[in-house]
């Protein structure tokens, strides 16, 4: 007879089978009016450092000038953050 495995292995392995590469990948983060406004007042609107600084004071977001390899799922978005992340 085969031995069943442990309530703290059970728990592991359901943990395991639930994560997921897609667990990783990033959403597109859209600017807010608040946003905008905050990004023009820092310059003109497509301000590159501007836009950098209103998104990484977002906790959890990150600015990435569009390039996927950085936030992996967030495609060309410039501002990113975590799935479940509040915005």
């Amino acid at each position: 007879m085969k031995s069943l495995p442990s309530l703290y292995t059970r728990i592991l392995l359901l943990l395991l089978h639930n994560y997921s590469y897609a667990d990783n990948l990033w959403d597109c983060y859209h600017w807010t009016a608040q946003d905008k406004d905050l990004i023009n007042a820092r310059g003109d609107a497509g301000n590159y450092r501007a836009e950098r600084k209103v998104c990484e004071t977002i906790r959890g977001h990150l600015f990435t000038g569009g390039e996927d390899s950085l936030a992996p799922g967030c495609g060309t978005c410039w501002c990113c953050r975590k799935p479940g992340m509040l915005s």
